[in-house]
């Protein structure tokens, strides 16, 4: 129905005892007076609409009603099963046995450093993948599993959908309470008063998203349309209901601000979410690149930590530059860069689940400030961009 051009034109009459049984049933869910009837009552394209949310969900339980049942009594149930993997918890005891109160100076100590990186080279061997230590050498396997994620999504494609589509029927079809222009009587205005909002979405979709400007020099954007205060419910709306069920959606944040009269600097923050991979039956969130190349415990050594230290306090910019990058280089989810000809500091994470189905990415640049500078200079960063709050941003 959805893909003819004139749906919103759509209506049928109901006649007869199919008229006389949803009169009474209409009267009883809406808890009428026994009187209230009508002499032409009508099926129309919001009727449908509706009644097809309503009845969703019921398949749902229907096609789901064993596993539901199970969840249920699970969770009625007094045991709850570890989430920790007794490996993991018997070498992370087994280290805090032998060291306790630890402080800065344990790292002078290289009996306390080679137990350390062998108690790490343990744990990332817990798990298939020997050379990472991930998430795995730290959970269960049915820890962070999220079921009926294509249910979740289908049933949100279905919800907005529906807001859409039925917002775009009372624009066209009705007056500003809800009410037919035509004056027809459908189930939805069946036995209402037409001095009363009977309307779905009339009273708010129009609201805009944003009721503040938003901050000099920051932008928003939505799949690529800028985010403003003319931005309204029904726009961010109609993003999503384009997204869904199987294409993507993209939410972006950038802003910049002066550091001195010298340097700037920057933040860009983007999550994107892939529709078409999120769409399966079970979401393992274990399954990302929040990992950790064990290479990175060869730094583990008192030799390594004392010329670390060393170029710390004699502000030597390659050797420290030098281990900057081999750390982020090991790191899966983060990257780190410094260009010493322009003074422009770049670090980047990233959160890449099941392999793009969800990306988020936070990258800080710093662009005319030395590395030794933007290390020691007083910025209080929650007060600097304090503007970049997405919850201030939109609500």
């Amino acid at each position: 129905m959805l893909k003819h051009e004139n749906r919103y034109e759509y209506y049928a009459e109901v006649t007869g005892n199919a008229k006389i049984k949803l009169e009474n049933a209409l009267r009883r869910l809406k808890d009428l007076d026994s009187s209230a009837s009508t002499t032409n009552l009508y099926i129309d394209f919001r009727d449908i609409m509706v009644l097809n949310l309503l009845i969703e969900p019921f398949i749902f339980i229907h096609d789901n009603h064993d596993e539901l049942v199970k969840i249920i009594r699970d969770s009625s149930e007094s045991n709850i099963e570890p989430i920790i993997r007794d490996e993991f918890t018997s070498l992370v005891s087994t280290f805090e046995a032998s060291y306790s109160n630890i402080d800065f100076s344990y790292f002078s100590n290289p009996t306390f450093l080679n137990d350390l990186k062998n108690t790490l080279d343990k744990i990332s061997d817990i798990s298939e993948d020997k050379n990472y230590l991930d998430l795995n050498d730290i959970f269960v396997p049915e820890a962070f599993v999220l079921n009926w994620v294509d249910n979740a999504i289908n049933l949100s494609d279905l919800l907005i959908k529906t807001i859409v589509e039925i917002n775009e029927y009372e624009i066209r079809k009705t007056d500003e309470n809800g009410f037919r222009k035509d004056g027809k009587t459908t189930i939805w205005t069946f036995g209402e008063n037409k001095a009363d909002n009977i309307s779905i979405t009339l009273e708010w979709y129009n609201t805009p998203l944003i009721e503040e400007d938003i901050p000099k020099n920051a932008s928003i954007t939505l799949n690529d349309k800028e985010v403003n205060t003319s931005t309204t419910v029904i726009d961010v709306l109609k993003i999503l209901d384009s997204a869904l069920p199987d294409n993507t959606l993209i939410f972006n944040i950038s802003f910049a601000t002066p550091i001195n009269l010298e340097s700037t600097a920057t933040i860009n923050y983007s999550l994107k979410f892939d529709f078409e991979k999120l769409n399966t039956s079970a979401l393992d969130l274990k399954n990302c690149n929040l990992k950790i190349n064990d290479g990175v415990l060869d730094i583990l050594n008192v030799a390594s930590i004392t010329e670390l230290t060393m170029a710390i306090n004699t502000q030597n910019i390659d050797i420290l530059n030098s281990y900057l990058k081999f750390v982020s280089e090991n790191l899966e989810f983060a990257s780190f860069n410094y260009d010493s000809g322009s003074n422009t500091t770049t670090i980047k994470f990233e959160y890449n689940l099941e392999n793009g189905a969800v990306i988020g990415t936070l990258e800080f640049k710093f662009e005319g400030i030395t590395l030794f500078d933007l290390i020691n200079i007083p910025i209080n960063f929650q007060e600097k961009f304090s503007h970049l709050n997405p919850q201030k941003l939109l609500f």
